[in-house]
């Protein structure tokens, strides 16, 4: 009893430091780790005041209300526990910054930046709708997020020279990613979970994909702020900058091939043959391939390539840069763990909170009350957001949602339950994460951009909300089909929608409107001023000059005579 009351005291003298430490910091450069501090401990507390429930696997039993607090030394444990399952994240994130640090070493990114922003630059609302299409393809058919994180600090530094917002550059970068795995057609824990083929639902997945790209799309071109150039893009001179572009599509286009799950959709073995009968070469007994490339544990055939097989390629890819701009140092390696460090942290604190949630039981709790009444949109849906607020890798969130949702009575292995189960969860799961203060990528971008959570809460709460109630009409009516309520709630969004279209146009036309009446009247006055100032300044100038001159010369004369 003394025990529990000291550590008790002991959490709540923790919390309180940490509460004062986050209103007080006024540095705002690591804000989004401040958020997930605040989160982290909110848990913890919660872990008091909320009983949890724990699932034996073995046996499929649940034992619940059981109090499991989350103490300091619980903490330590967790952090553990953390760092070995977010390892692989950690490393890819270090390469990377590697990566980004050697191209700015070279002195050629902001050339690489510049080249491209020129070339957009009278065509900037295309690069734009280039930007999200591509990204959001990626994840509709990889099912990866992380992967492309390689790719977003280049797409957002362009966004940003092209004079939009920063807040813009997350949406149409990660934002993408985020609204195109809401409809990604290779779920496949989920599918090998629920014994479904991919095949099942995807018409659905594809529909949802286009639609909130498209609303995404629509939202950054006629709701943001116009872009404003601070500086006037010039040509930029494109000398030694041929090998960066190369390699950005090389790399791009290897990711693609690797994470594409090419036996699954298409039945085609052959990256697998082919690799296969490389690594047949051997000498003395070794296999060449493995000894200069890289084993099995390393290196896979394209379609089963996971983050550690991203993370090879690279390895390899920093190599051959830091050759060709020689750059390679150990100065550069040190910027560029520097520059990481942050973003490992975040990964860190974010897989400690999923640790946290879970042994604390909390979660099993929240969502297996739900669903203990029913197995519907509404329970599915609202143990998908518990997960998207609470635990920030898909695996994971599904993992443990589905051990809930399972253990309902209501729990049933027909079509129609596997559908509202498959498309629902994943669905809401993946938007909720463009506002979770636990998503990962989210908070990169953030994080990158220096934008504080707050005020991307505001900035975007407003295009969640509408791109929330469009989804949830969408899965209705696909799952249930066109009964009243569907069609009525249709037609309201869709009159909705129209309604706050027209009213944009309507007010950017009435402000255009306005300022095309300011400009001459302003212009008008400053060509009549300056005409003025012309005019008059000459003259007096001419007649104080000439006056003195003709006084002294006639009294010289006088003088004289």
């Amino acid at each position: 009893m003394l025990e529990t009351i000291i550590k008790t005291l002991i959490f709540i003298a923790a919390a309180f430091a940490g509460v004062i430490y986050y209103k007080k910091t006024k540095s705002e450069k690591h804000n989004v780790i401040r958020v997930l501090i605040a989160v982290m401990l909110l848990v913890m507390l919660l872990s008091y005041l909320i009983p949890g429930s724990m699932v034996d696997y073995n046996y499929g039993t649940v034992n619940d209300d059981v109090v499991i607090p989350m103490n300091l030394a619980g903490l330590f444990t967790s952090f553990s526990t953390a760092l070995n399952l977010s390892i692989s994240m950690i490393l890819y994130i270090g390469i990377i910054a590697i990566f980004y640090a050697i191209l700015k070493k070279s002195g050629k990114y902001e050339d690489v930046v510049n080249t491209i922003a020129y070339k957009f630059r009278n065509n900037k609302s295309l690069f734009i709708v280039l930007t999200i299409f591509i990204l959001g393809l990626v994840s509709i058919f990889t099912g990866e997020i992380v992967v492309m994180l390689a790719f977003v600090p280049l797409l957002i530094s362009v966004i940003r020279r092209l004079g939009y917002s920063k807040e813009t550059s997350i949406v149409s970068t990660v934002g993408a990613i985020l609204l195109g795995q809401a409809g990604t057609i290779y779920a496949n824990y989920m599918n090998n979970a629920l014994k479904m083929e991919y095949t099942e639902n995807i018409l659905i997945k594809v529909i949802i994909s286009a639609i909130v790209l498209v609303f995404l799309i629509a939202f950054v071109l006629l709701f943001n702020k116009k872009p404003v150039v601070e500086k006037e893009l010039t040509k930029p001179n494109n000398k030694k900058v041929l090998p960066i572009f190369i390699t950005f599509g090389v790399v791009f286009v290897i990711l693609i091939m690797g994470f594409i799950p090419w036996q699954t959709f298409f039945g085609f073995k052959g990256f697998e043959e082919f690799l296969t009968s490389i690594r047949k070469t051997e000498f003395m007994g070794v296999s060449v391939f493995d000894a200069f490339i890289g084993n099995s544990s390393t290196t896979a055939p394209f379609g089963t390539w996971q983050l550690i097989n991203a993370g090879v390629l690279f390895i390899f890819v920093d190599l051959i840069l830091a050759i060709i701009y020689k750059v390679f140092s150990i100065e550069t390696l040190i910027d560029g763990v520097k520059k990481a460090a942050p973003y490992m942290a975040i990964t860190v604190l974010s897989y400690i909170i999923v640790v946290l949630v879970m042994n604390s039981g909390i979660f099993y709790t929240l969502t297996m009350g739900l669903t203990k009444a029913a197995v519907n949109i509404f329970t599915v849906g609202t143990t998908a957001i518990i997960s998207a607020l609470s635990v920030s890798e898909y695996t994971y969130a599904s993992n443990f949602s589905l051990v809930a949702i399972s253990s309902s009575k209501y729990f049933s292995q027909s079509p129609e339950n596997l559908k509202l189960i498959s498309i629902a969860f994943q669905s809401i799961y993946n938007l909720f994460l463009i506002i979770s203060p636990v998503s990962l990528l989210l908070l990169f971008g953030l994080q990158f951009n220096n934008v504080k959570f707050k005020d991307w809460i505001k900035y975007i709460y407003k295009f969640f909300i509408v791109l929330f109630v469009t989804v949830l009409i969408i899965i209705k009516i696909m799952l249930e089909g066109f009964d009243i309520v569907g069609i009525i709630a249709l037609s309201l969004l869709v009159v909705a929608i129209i309604l706050i279209i027209l009213m944009k146009l309507a007010f950017s036309k009435k402000i255009v409107l306005k300022v095309v009446e300011d400009e001459p009247v302003k212009e008008s006055k400053a060509v009549v001023k300056t005409a003025e100032e012309v005019v008059e300044k000459p003259v007096v100038k001419k007649v104080s000059s000439k006056k003195p001159a003709t006084k002294k010369t006639t009294n010289k004369k006088t003088t004289k005579k």
